[in-house]
């Protein structure tokens, strides 16, 4: 399953490997192909999440080369910091102490530098708790980094409904969201981003 995969060290951890054997310009280069793409196919705006570095140092290179991709390029690039995408190698079994770090290390920095509008967490089992994903979800907005959630992919965690009581901006995959997860959504107006492809 997926998430066996990720527990092996594949799926985002092997991309995490990738990402951070490369350098800013190795970055720069492959997303400005990417963007050039999309250009072509007519697409004017884009969102480009970090996630794939899961350290201070990684996960600021990426933001950093995402501020540089919507200075250099004419699609207009959106920046979402998502250090909560998987809990890296040196981590694990601690999620609660990467948990700490995201809050106590990570937000502060990508906020005082300004370098990301909102805040993304996989809130799903195996990874990411609900409450877990909360204080993440708290920690940014108290950075002026607006809320978005990975949630109900594998299962039915909650995600959903932390999404409506957060007031995220939206949610994505929502496989496995309940009804009154859907319900509270629709009602909080939090966009549901679903991945048919």
């Amino acid at each position: 399953t997926y998430l066996e995969i990720l527990r092996g060290g594949g799926g985002i951890l092997s991309t995490v490997r990738a990402t951070r054997e490369s350098t800013e310009s190795d970055l720069m280069a492959q997303a400005l192909k990417h963007l050039d793409t999309m250009m072509c196919h007519g697409t004017t705006t884009v969102e480009i999440k970090s996630g794939y570095g899961l350290s201070v140092d990684e996960e600021l290179k990426s933001l950093r080369v995402i501020r540089e991709l919507d200075k250099a390029h004419p699609i207009d690039v959106v920046s979402t910091f998502m250090g909560a995408h998987a809990v890296p190698p040196e981590y694990a079994g601690d999620t609660e102490g990467y948990v700490h770090h995201i809050i106590s290390d990570m937000i502060p920095r990508v906020g005082e530098e300004g370098l990301a509008e909102f805040c993304d967490v996989f809130c799903e089992e195996g990874v990411f708790s609900v409450t877990q994903s909360r204080r993440i979800l708290e920690a940014g907005l108290a950075y002026g980094l607006r809320p978005r959630i990975h949630a109900d992919e594998m299962a039915s965690l909650g995600g959903a409904e932390l999404a409506a009581e957060i007031g995220a901006v939206s949610a994505e995959h929502l496989l496995y969201a309940s009804e009154e997860g859907i319900r509270k959504m629709a009602e909080r107006g939090v966009v549901a981003t679903l991945l048919p492809a």
